[in-house]
């Protein structure tokens, strides 16, 4: 049988879980992922991820590992002539880098971008770009999951490092049915993108 490791965090139940991986946005186009890594154990192969983090315990569940985690792009940019740091390439529709670390870096450029060149520093202005030319129900649905998991209002002001750290940590989660990096890695990504 075939099982991913997931790290999830905050209680979050499996049927959630999978709830969340078919609402997301580019796991429609994901259904013919491939795990990252194969472990072989009595004959059986199994996709594996290492965890990156010992905060948060591994809970297994069956699937293939979404697109966003395996292109190390979990904020799923869509390919585009920009030099990103760390860019390896495209798979035809998202961006792909060579650590996830550059993924969410690059993730936090956009978000600098869209402050300091759109005027956009809420959740909700922030939400309808990142995802225009997706429905209002998938955008205000992602406007709920981020308000309810970081604590801020969709209209408050986006301020500090900490602040876009924990929306990035949701967008994520969001985009991919699952968030598998530390807060440290994703705080340290953050910092260099905002920069």
């Amino acid at each position: 049988m075939n099982k991913t490791s997931l790290l999830i965090g905050g209680g979050v139940g499996l049927a959630a879980v999978a709830g969340l991986m078919f609402a997301s946005r580019a796991n429609a186009a994901d259904a013919g992922a491939v795990p990252v890594t194969q472990q072989t154990t009595g004959g059986n192969t199994a996709p594996t991820t290492t965890p990156t983090t010992q905060e948060k315990p591994p809970v297994t569940v069956a699937g293939p590992v979404p697109r966003g985690i395996r292109n190390n792009n979990p904020g799923n940019i869509k390919k585009s002539p920009s030099a990103w740091v760390g860019k390896v390439g495209n798979d035809g529709t998202f961006e792909i880098f060579d650590t996830a670390q550059n993924g969410i870096r690059a993730m936090a450029r956009l978000l600098r971008t869209y402050r300091n060149s759109y005027g956009l520093n809420t959740i909700r202005g922030i939400v309808q770009r990142w995802t225009s030319g997706d429905s209002s129900t998938i955008q205000n649905n992602y406007v709920k999951h981020l308000v309810n998991k970081t604590g801020i209002t969709e209209g408050d002001q986006l301020i500090s490092v900490s602040q876009y750290a924990a929306l990035v940590e949701n967008m994520i989660f969001f985009e991919n049915g699952q968030q598998p990096y530390s807060r440290a890695m994703i705080v340290q990504a953050v910092q260099d993108g905002m920069a």
